[in-house]
């Protein structure tokens, strides 16, 4: 698991150098454009991949609760 931890991370360096350094003039165009946002979303993916997800049933219930005594319900709290 660790493992494949540092391959995200590094996947997620390599993208934000990629992202920094992309050329100005192939940005202008349509084909340019598409790539760099292909390029964003994928390192917005992997690195929401890095976020800790642990919560249990008992903390997503307890979160549920405050949401419904506040008034402010979810649509996921209907299901």
């Amino acid at each position: 698991m660790n493992e494949i931890k540092e391959r995200i991370e590094k996947s997620v360096k390599l993208l934000s150098y990629k992202i920094k350094n992309f050329d100005e003039e192939k940005l202008k165009t349509e084909e340019g454009n598409i790539e760099y946002n292909k390029m964003i979303v994928k390192k917005a993916v992997l690195a929401d991949k890095l976020k800790p997800q642990k919560k249990s049933s008992l903390h997503s219930f307890w979160q549920k609760l405050i949401r419904k005594a506040k008034g402010k319900t979810l649509i996921c709290d209907r299901f």
